[in-house]
Formats: C-alpha cells, structure tokens, sequence
C-alpha cells in the first residue's frame, strides 16, 4: 500500500477556485473558495447523497426529508431557525453569492421551480420553471447550474407479449443553464439513469449502460456500457471502467470513490483502482482521511473506513440510513421508518450523535454500544 499511500498524500493540496462553497473532503485536495473556505468536491459530494444541505460560510441550511420542506438554518450552538417557509425544497445548492433551490412539491405534475435567495436578506427570486419530469443538480460554478432530467424511452424495435407493456429505457440528460435561467443548453445525453454525472475540474465523469434494443432503435452511437469521463468542451473522452457502480460516485483530490462488490477508489485518469472493503455502500461521503457509507451488509447502518482501507468502524445504531451529507464536522443523515424520514447529526469521530426536531430542535441520541 505504500505506492497508494503516496497518492493519498496529494490530497492535502489545496487548490484556489473561485467556484463553490462547501465544507468537507477526504484528504482536503479539492478545489477551494478563497471567499468561504469551502471545497468544490465537498458539495458535489453532498449533492450526490440528495443535495438536503448546504454550508454557506459559517451557516449551514437543510431541509428534511418528510414532513415541513421548508429551508432551515443550523448554527454552531445547534440552534434552529426556518429561514424560508413558502418553498418546499428537494435540494440545496450554491455558488459564491447565492442559494439555490430546487422545488419539486410545488409542481404536481412532476415538473419543477428554481429558486434563488441571497443567505443575507433572503428574497426569493425565481430562476427557471420547467415541465418536465423531475430535476436533479448536480453542479454549480460560477457561471452554470449543471443538471439532469429524467427521460424514459420506451422500445418500439419489437412487440411485447400478449397482457405486458414495452420495455423501456430510462436515463439522464445532463444540461447546464446559466444563473439567470435564460441560456439552457444540453451537455450529455443517455446517461445512466442510477448515477448522476459527477463534475469537477473541469471534467465530467459519468456511466452509460443502454440496452441492445435502444441502441439500435435510438442509433446510438459510441455508447458502450462503463463509467467514463470527458471534458466539459466535449473533448478528451476516455473509458475508466467497464463495470457500472452501484453507488453515485464521490471525488477526493485523485480518486474517484464508489461501491461495486465493495467499496472502491479509482485514480481519476483509470490507472489504478484499490478495494478498500467488501461492504456494498449504496451512499458515500469524503472528510479528512475518511470515507463515510450506509452499509447494505449491516441493515444499511452508518459506518466509516479511513482511506487506507484500515479501521472501519459503525457510527450509529441507526438503521436504513439514507443520504450522508457532511457538514463542519458533522455528518448528517435521514433514517428510512416508513411514513416518516427523521434527520440525525453525528460528530465524524462518532463521539455524539443528535436528533433535529421541529419544534424541539437538537435532542441527544443515547450514548450506543457500538465497540469503536
């Protein structure tokens, strides 16, 4: 491991962008802010995991799962406010002046709003409105908001048998638009319909995976199933993998993180690929020297693993977590129970975990047994 040792050490370069605020990363090598402080990758990670959290300098805004969409507001002491209660967010973004919101319950029809507000006075701007279906971003930067619309596909090259329907294809198109809404232009087509396009440095790394029936009745062309990346102009496509990753992918400073059979990092240019565990992680995020995942092998818990492969450790006695978003150091998360989705915190190191209420605000979780 010393030669993956070496490469690891690259993280703790920090690199100055004028792009994004956001806090966290593995090894801190992302692109940083020199406005906030906060790394590039670190929100393109938290998108990845459902996009429910931002930080904006020293304020971080959420939104819950269930019940009240409204955005909110977490200080350093735990203190809550609502900060806007007549937006129903499905996703937080931002760049270096505003907050973005991405409003899905609004739209019955499936169709979304975005929103803007600047985390100063807090005036709503509308940005874009869109019928189609659902919305999913996926970056941010300066000058674009990159993000996918779901479009299914359905197989006319045979007849279905007698009582079923048409096969179909889902996937994504990833288009960008500028932050005045008005320039909407398409960046990728076909895309896996699981694994969101990852964008970062310029590059955009994301996974085909048509069936033979939509390539040929689409005439697709140049889409072999596998996880590339190409440039943002379009130039520079190359092949990473031939498999398909199970989970979204994450980024730290050189290496793409992902779950297959096991969790996985892969040098950004494909040349080297190290498993770190055999655990099958449907969500994952990066801070410091850690790898952050729900574990499918444990109930889908929350669990860590550092970059070297070594110390995993369970975080939470929380079972079918869902979304792992991070924070200062905090890791968030919501607990599936069915009718109700509740929104936890706990420290990176495990050491105190805590319940977000409405109405209540932060409630300590009892102190668990999990051996560390």
């Amino acid at each position: 491991m010393a030669k993956v040792r070496g490469k690891y050490n690259c993280f703790n370069i920090v690199l100055l962008s004028v792009c994004l605020l956001f806090v966290t990363g593995c090894n801190g090598g992302a692109d940083i802010s020199p406005v906030h402080g906060a790394a590039t990758d670190a929100l393109t990670n938290n998108l990845m995991n459902d996009g429910f959290i931002v930080s904006y300098g020293d304020k971080t805004f959420f939104r819950f799962r269930s019940g009240d969409l409204a955005v909110y507001n977490i200080d350093e002491q735990g203190q809550i406010a609502k900060v806007l209660d007549d937006i129903q967010a499905s996703q937080l973004l931002v760049n270096d002046q505003w907050v973005y919101i991405i409003d899905h319950a609004h739209y019955p029809d499936s169709s979304f709003g975005i929103y803007r507000f600047e985390p100063d006075n807090m005036l709503i701007q509308v940005v874009h409105q869109d019928k189609r279906q659902q919305k999913f971003a996926v970056y941010c930067d300066a000058h674009w908001i990159y993000y996918c619309v779901n479009k299914i596909v359905t197989c006319h090259t045979d007849e279905p048998p007698l009582g079923e329907e048409p096969r179909t294809y889902d996937y994504y198109t990833l288009y960008k638009m500028n932050h005045a809404g008005d320039d909407i232009q398409q960046v990728l087509d076909y895309t896996h319909y699981l694994n969101k396009p990852y964008i970062s440095d310029g590059w955009i790394y994301y996974a085909y995976d048509p069936p033979e029936w939509a390539i040929e009745q689409e005439n697709l062309v140049d889409r072999e199933s596998g996880l590339y990346k190409i440039r943002l102009d379009g130039t520079g496509k190359t092949k990473l993998l031939d498999e398909i990753p199970f989970s979204p992918i994450v980024k730290q400073g050189n290496w793409l993180i992902y779950s297959l059979d096991g969790i996985y990092l892969l040098d950004i240019d494909g040349s080297e690929r190290v498993k770190l565990c055999d655990d099958h992680a449907a969500r994952l995020n990066t801070k410091d020297d850690w790898i952050y995942y729900t574990c499918f092998d444990d109930n889908i818990s929350l669990y860590r693993i550092d970059c070297d492969g070594n110390n995993r450790q369970k975080m939470s006695v929380q079972e079918r977590v869902q979304d792992v978003a991070i924070s200062g150091d905090w890791v968030y998360f919501h607990v599936d129970q069915g009718s109700t989705w509740p929104l936890y915190r706990i420290k990176t190191d495990g050491t105190v975990e805590e319940r977000i209420e409405l109405g209540r605000g932060v409630v300590p979780v009892e102190a668990s047994q999990i051996q560390r």
